[in-house]
């Protein structure tokens, strides 16, 4: 072939390449050129995290053009309502939620009679909730069937437990749990069946109440103690929103005590001082709820045929620092896969 009719097939493919690299831009940048974003509503519990961050980087990364309200609760789940109706009157083309909590406000149980509350006409996709089949959700992991799709957090318990066990032999588990909050209670449930299938002992003690029906932070030192004197190997901390607001109190009062503490949460770990964890990291949750978002708004995928999931492969992180104070060192085989942080 003669270097001119060479150059002429390169010019050919590069112009092809152009089209084809042209056209896909136009067809994930629509929105760009006709003047109008896509329209993003997103309900938070206690202002923007991570997973906010990774789910912004994603739109960013991806040429999708979005205009993003953001309706913060500031953990008081009772404004909820007002927020649902001025959702309901903006008719965003998505809408966004953090938690469980709103995420049940928001969509509503998959058998739920009155609808007249919730949003059924706009996509929703909801990140972090802990177990969407438990809240109701869904009837399972998978496409939703509904007008739902989302993201949950928390690694399966079973796989927990294997963590724990990589790190030093479990014969007894510590928890401590805010019992009036679905999350926590549900996941006490399941590991203690766990937990009772393999012969480990569950020592699990629920959090007071107060006369307002709150659960009581001032008595938590007191829980540790007793929890710690029954000698677990490690104190675990799961999805429980009490808990993890309270976590410095707790790893503190843990460490005192000599006990590990184990997280299925990112922030216990990273923010924190819990010692040894399996989690999903906000960000790469973030990233994947806006990889839906990107099927629901761009590639017009029916939203009910989105799988509900959450990641593929987790970080078992260890903290250092805690690690040497309890002269708890990492077994040698955990350095080949695990993160370690100061």
């Amino acid at each position: 072939m003669s270097r001119k009719i060479l150059h002429g097939v390169i010019g050919v493919l590069a112009l092809l390449g152009g089209m084809l690299g042209l056209a896909l831009a136009d067809a994930r940048g629509a929105r760009a050129a006709e003047g109008a974003p896509y329209r993003i509503f997103m309900i938070l519990f206690r202002g923007e995290t991570e997973a906010e961050r990774g789910f912004r980087d994603y739109l960013a990364d991806h040429a999708m053009p979005a205009v993003i309200t953001v309706r913060d609760l500031d953990h008081d789940l009772s404004r909820l309502p007002a927020v649902i109706a001025e959702a309901k009157a903006l008719k965003p083309d998505l809408i966004y939620t953090w938690g469980t909590g709103i995420a049940q406000g928001v969509i509503g149980a998959y058998d739920q009679t009155d609808t007249s509350a919730t949003i059924g006409d706009i996509p929703v996709l909801f990140d972090m909730v802990t177990s969407p089949v438990d809240a109701r959700l869904v009837r399972e992991m998978g496409p939703s069937g509904r007008n739902i799709t989302g993201v949950s957090h928390i690694p399966p318990l079973e796989s927990q437990i294997r963590a724990m066990q990589v790190y030093r032999t479990l014969t007894r588990l510590g928890i401590i749990y805010n019992p009036i909050e679905q999350n926590s209670a549900s996941m006490v449930t399941k590991l203690r069946t766990l937990c009772d299938a393999q012969g480990i002992d569950l020592v699990a003690e629920p959090v007071p109440l107060d006369a307002t029906g709150h659960p009581r932070a001032d008595v938590l030192p007191d829980l540790v103690a007793k929890v710690a004197a029954r000698e677990p190997q490690f104190l675990y901390i799961g999805p429980d929103t009490f808990i993890g607001e309270n976590r410095d109190v707790l790893t503190r009062e843990a460490m005192r005590h000599q006990i590990p503490v184990f997280t299925g949460t990112e922030l216990e770990i990273r923010e924190s001082n819990a010692m040894v964890g399996l989690v999903a990291t906000y960000y790469a949750l973030g990233k994947l709820a806006g990889y839906k978002a990107e099927q629901i708004l761009v590639d017009k995928v029916p939203v009910g045929t989105i799988p509900v999931e959450t990641l593929k492969r987790f970080s078992y992180i260890v903290k250092m620092s805690v690690a040497r104070q309890l002269e708890l060192y990492p077994p040698m085989a955990l350095l080949d896969y695990a993160e370690l942080i100061p």
